[in-house]
């Protein structure tokens, strides 16, 4: 005898449950891959030259800079030659970050990016030059900020610019 008066349960059927929403399919997570030494090594070398190449711009601008003041002039020419050879190289690398960045037209990422680099040059020879004019806070507050400018963008360039 049954003591139930659950109709289902009477007849030998289990209740229906109420049906749970389909979920869909768990995506599967990728692994992203372990960094190797040798990853690392690379990140800290890229960052590395990124800070390290507009202070080799200071540095050969303030070199060319003192050697022309004493009279070194072959000198000078050597290290502002030194210099324009790295602000050249880098010259590009500035464009794309700005580009890339500011999403401004090419010609005027190559432009800010010019602008940039002969910022250091004016200011080298503004102190070389024209000490008298009382511009050498004003051009040594414009060296340090656009070398800290050059810095991340070069470190932006070489951590994000497209490979082949």
């Amino acid at each position: 005898m049954l003591t139930t008066s659950h109709p289902h349960e009477r007849n030998g059927t289990l209740p229906d449950k109420p049906r749970k929403p389909r979920r869909s399919p768990k995506k599967k997570k990728t692994a992203t891959p372990a960094r190797t030494a040798a990853d690392r090594i690379k990140l800290s070398a890229t960052l590395v030259m990124g800070i390290v190449i507009p202070l080799l711009s200071l540095g050969l601008s303030n070199a060319g800079g003192m050697l022309a003041r004493n009279d070194h002039n072959a000198l000078a020419v050597l290290a502002f030659g030194l210099m324009g050879c790295v602000l050249t190289v880098s010259l590009s690398h500035l464009a794309w970050a700005v580009g890339d960045i500011t999403k401004s037209p090419r010609w005027a990422s190559w432009l800010l990016a010019i602008t940039f680099d002969m910022v250091l040059v004016l200011a080298e020879l503004c102190h070389v030059s024209a000490e008298a004019a009382g511009v050498g806070t004003v051009v040594a507050t414009m060296m340090v900020a656009v070398a800290m400018l050059s810095m991340f963008l070069n470190c932006w360039a070489f951590l994000k610019y497209p490979t082949k």
